[in-house]
Parts: structure tokens; C-alpha cells; sequence
């Protein structure tokens, strides 16, 4: 499971970047509402999970 995988990897940003670009490539918007969770953007907070309002600004 794809969610699992980057939870489990969520302290490796680098890791993160490459895995969930994977994923991106071919996944429907409402799919990537589960992705978006862990996927480091430039407002996430220090542990890179993204915050609510980083959440709802990729998805707008």
C-alpha cells in the first residue's frame, strides 16, 4: 500500500520527492487527496508532513 510506504519513509525528504512523483504520474485528483498527506511541500512543518492549509492550496 502507497500510503504506508511514504509514512514509513516520511523522515526522508529526498525519498519522499522521488516516491510520490512516482505515484503522481499517473493518479486522478481525487486519489492524490491521500497522497497529498505526506508529501513534502515548502509549507510543511519540520517533520515534512504537510499542514491543512498546504493541503487545501495544492488541491484549489
Amino acid at each position: 500500500h502507497k500510503e504506508l510506504t511514504c509514512t514509513r519513509k516520511r523522515s526522508n525528504a529526498e525519498s519522499l520527492k522521488k516516491l510520490n512523483n512516482e505515484i503522481m504520474r499517473d493518479i486522478t485528483i481525487t486519489q492524490k487527496v491521500t497522497i497529498y498527506r505526506c508529501t513534502v511541500y515548502k509549507d510543511t512543518n519540520k517533520k515534512g508532513i504537510v499542514t491543512r492549509n498546504s493541503m487545501e492550496k495544492q488541491l484549489t
